[in-house]
């Protein structure tokens, strides 16, 4: 992939990470955390990860 394509590619996941309000982005992160390490990320107690 090009360098111009990552770093728009980065630029559109910032954005959309910037729009995220309230517990969204602790959701995000949270099932971020467990899709790149099952079995070992324990969510933020409190957080939704159903989906």
């Amino acid at each position: 992939m090009a360098a111009a394509d990552l770093n728009s590619l980065r630029k559109l996941v910032e954005g959309q990470l910037l729009r995220m309000e309230g517990n969204t982005f602790q959701d995000c992160m949270d099932r971020l955390g467990l899709e790149q390490y099952p079995g070992d990320y324990q969510p933020r107690a409190g957080s939704r990860t159903e989906g």
